[in-house]
C-alpha cells in the first residue's frame, strides 16, 4: 500500500519525526552508498543491455557484480525533474521541480505562434531529500554535479554537506576526468563516517564532441564515419562519449578496490533520462534530442544496484523499477523510515504500482513542433504503454511487440485504454501537494549562459528586476 500523509500534522513536524528516527541495527556496520546518474544515457547503448558497440566495458564488467533491472524507467524526460524525483521519491508534478508558469526560469528558444515559452521551478522548499535523511543518521554526505540543471541554485543540493558545482561554464558541462578526480578526493577524506556520495556524469549529453581516440574505440569494424547519414553519425558519437564516461567510471571504482572500499558499497548507476538519435517515435520523427515526449528512447534507463557485502545479489531483475524507487530501497535496507508522503516503492515490494511518467517539454526546434503544443503522461499496464496527451493525442503501444512505438493500437482496444486512463487519473489523484516553492532563487552569469547554450534560455530569462 502507498503510504499517505499523517492527517493533522504539520509537515515540518512530520519531517523531524522522521529525522530522528534511528536505524533498527545500530550496531550492524553501516554501509557506503555510492549513487551515479548517467546523464543522458540509454539503456540500450549500454553493452550490458544488449547494444552492439564496446561503449560501456567498465559498466559490464560491474553489472556482472550487480543486479541489473531490465525495466527501469525515468518518471519524466529532462533533468531536473527526474534527480529532483530521485532524491525524494516523489513523481515531478509532487516534488515542484518541473515546467511552471510562475516559475524562475523563462524558456523562450523556439516557441511556437504566439505560445509563451517554459518556466521551470527548484525543488519546492520543505521537500525532504534523501542525503538529508542520509545526512541526519550520520553519513557523510557529498555531491558533485556535471551539468547546468545540477546547480544548487535548483536546490537539489540539499543535504549535501558537500555540493561542487563548480566548472559547469559551457554547453559541454564538466567532463568525467574531473568529476572522478573529485569524486576520489572526497573518498579520500573520509575516515570515520560512512559516506554518500552523489555524482552526475554529464559526458552523453549534445552536443557530442567527442575526442577522436573514442571514436576509434567504439567504431565497428567496416564502418566508415565518412558514408554515415546524419543519424547514424550522431550515435557514433554518442557511443563515444559513453565510452569516454565509461573509462572514467572505470577508474573511480578502482580506486574504491584499492581502498578497500568496494566490498562495503552501495553502487547504484543509472541515468536521468535518454536521448532521441534520429529514432521514429509515434506522431512524427525522426527526432533528436530529450525532454519532448515520453518515448522509449528517453526514459528507458539502465539501472545497475551492486549490493554491499560478501556475498551480495547479482543476476537480472525484470520487475518495473523507477527512479523514485531508489530512495525507499535504500532506506528500506537500512531500517531508516521513509517520509510518509513518498511515491516510490522499495524494489521487493511486491505491491508495486504500475510505471508512471510525465513531461512538460522544455523548448523545441523546428523539427519538434509536431509534439510540443501538449504534455504528456503514461501510464504502463504490463507491456501495454497508454500516452495521454493534453491535446488528445492519444496513443496505446505495445512496447514488448513495438519497441520503436511505430503503431498506435488504440483504436483497436478502446475497452483497456479507458480502463488505464481512469488508473491513471485515479492515481494523479492521489499525488500529494508539492511543498512551498522556492523562492528568490539567483542565478549566476555561468549558469545563465550554459542554459541559453543548451537552448533552455531566451534573451529575456532571469530575475528581472
Amino acid at each position: 500500500m502507498r503510504i499517505s500523509a499523517i492527517p493533522g500534522y504539520a509537515p515540518a513536524f512530520i519531517a523531524g519525526a522522521i529525522l530522528s528516527s534511528g536505524c533498527s541495527r545500530p550496531d550492524a556496520p553501516r554501509p557506503n552508498i555510492l549513487l551515479i546518474t548517467l546523464d543522458t544515457t540509454r539503456a540500450d547503448h549500454l553493452g550490458c543491455y544488449g547494444h552492439v558497440r564496446p561503449t560501456s566495458p567498465e559498466l559490464d564488467r560491474l553489472a556482472r557484480q550487480s543486479v541489473r533491472y531490465t525495466n527501469a524507467y525515468s518518471p519524466t524526460s529532462w533533468t531536473l525533474p527526474a534527480h529532483a524525483s530521485l532524491f525524494t521519491g516523489k513523481f515531478p508534478s509532487a516534488h515542484g521541480a518541473t515546467h511552471d508558469p510562475e516559475g524562475k526560469l523563462r524558456l523562450s528558444q523556439g516557441i511556437v505562434g504566439d505560445f509563451d515559452g517554459h518556466r521551470a521551478q527548484p525543488i519546492a522548499d520543505d521537500e525532504i531529500t534523501l542525503a538529508s535523511i542520509l545526512a541526519r543518521h550520520g553519513w557523510a554526505t557529498g555531491g558533485i554535479a556535471g551539468g547546468p540543471w545540477m546547480k544548487r541554485v535548483f536546490r537539489l543540493d540539499r543535504g549535501f554537506d558537500f555540493y561542487d558545482d563548480d566548472h559547469i561554464d559551457d554547453v559541454n558541462g564538466r567532463s568525467a576526468a574531473d568529476i572522478t578526480a573529485v569524486a576520489k578526493d572526497f573518498i579520500d577524506r573520509q575516515e570515520d563516517a560512512p559516506f554518500f556520495l552523489f555524482l552526475n556524469y554529464y559526458d552523453p549529453h549534445g552536443p557530442f564532441r567527442p575526442e577522436p581516440a573514442y571514436l576509434g574505440k567504439v567504431v565497428r569494424p567496416g564502418e566508415d564515419p565518412r558514408r554515415m547519414t546524419r543519424h547514424e553519425r550522431a550515435r557514433l558519437a554518442y557511443d563515444a562519449e559513453i565510452r569516454y564516461m565509461d573509462d572514467h567510471l572505470g577508474e573511480l571504482l578502482r580506486h574504491l578496490r584499492t581502498k578497500g572500499l568496494f566490498e562495503n558499497t552501495w553502487i547504484i548507476v543509472t541515468a536521468d533520462h535518454g536521448e532521441l538519435l534520429g529514432d521514429t517515435i509515434l506522431g512524427g520523427g525522426p527526432a533528436h534530442g530529450h525532454g519532448h515526449s515520453l518515448s522509449e528512447a528517453e526514459i528507458h534507463v539502465p539501472l545497475i544496484v551492486k549490493y554491499p557485502g560478501t556475498a551480495p545479489r547479482r543476476g537480472t531483475n525484470d520487475t518495473p523499477v523507477q527512479l523514485t524507487d531508489v530512495l525507499p530501497t535504500l532506506l528500506d535496507a537500512l531500517s531508516i523510515p521513509a517520509p510518509p508522503d513518498i511515491q516510490g516503492r522499495s524494489f521487493d515490494d511486491p505491491e508495486r504500482g504500475p510505471i508512471f511518467a510525465e513531461v512538460y517539454p522544455l523548448h523545441s526546434q523546428s523539427e519538434y513542433d509536431w509534439r510540443l503544443t501538449g504534455d504528456w503522461r503514461v501510464l504502463f499496464e504490463g507491456s501495454y504503454k497508454f500516452g495521454w496527451n493534453s491535446l488528445e493525442r492519444h496513443f496505446l503501444v505495445n512496447v514488448a511487440e513495438d519497441p520503436g512505438e511505430e503503431n498506435n493500437i488504440g483504436s483497436t482496444d478502446p475497452i483497456r485504454i479507458r480502463r488505464i486512463e481512469a488508473r491513471m487519473q485515479r492515481l494523479l489523484r492521489s499525488f500529494p501537494a508539492p511543498g512551498s516553492v522556492a523562492t528568490g532563487a539567483q542565478v549566476d552569469a555561468a549558469t545563465t549562459r550554459s542554459l541559453q547554450q543548451l537552448g533552455y534560455l531566451g534573451e529575456e530569462h532571469l530575475n528581472e528586476e
